[in-house]
């Protein structure tokens, strides 16, 4: 069977392509310090992608301070079991409500095919948010001893 690929920007792809995206820490996009870029491209057809900015150790500093602070002082740590794992969950639904959208963006930016795009990339990822959610559930307080 053959494989379908992507080579062109699709509808509904268009808000995620073809732009310069920034760090985003604490929900605030941020200008990077200096001009250093990585373009993105399609592999297939060269055609450029987008592009984001090379991180510096600052901003990882600052993005891991911040996810410090909101576990620490945030509603996550506050919630029970049972609507963490929901959580955890939904996360994996809204990526297989998504899917095709996600999988030609994969696509054009990885190069894959959209079957593996949608059953490596996208299905994969949304079944390990549902295993999360479920492991959650079966070994909340519990310590799991190893084998002998």
């Amino acid at each position: 069977m053959k494989q379908r690929t992507y080579t062109r920007t699709y509808k509904g792809s268009e808000l995620l392509l073809n732009r310069d995206w920034e760090h985003l820490i604490v929900g605030e996009w941020e200008d990077s310090i200096g001009d250093v870029r990585i373009p993105l491209s399609n592999p297939a057809t060269e055609e450029p992608l987008g592009s984001i900015p090379k991180g510096a150790r600052e901003y990882a500093d600052r993005a891991v301070a911040s996810a410090r602070r909101s576990f620490e002082d945030g509603p996550w740590r506050r919630m029970g079991v049972r609507y963490k794992a929901c959580v955890l969950r939904r996360v994996g639904e809204i990526l297989m409500e998504s899917c095709e959208e996600i999988a030609k963006v994969e696509t054009l930016d990885q190069g894959r095919s959209i079957r593996q795009s949608k059953g490596m990339m996208v299905s994969l990822a949304a079944s390990a948010w549902e295993f999360f959610a479920g492991a959650l559930m079966d070994f909340h307080g519990r310590a799991a001893s190893p084998e002998p």
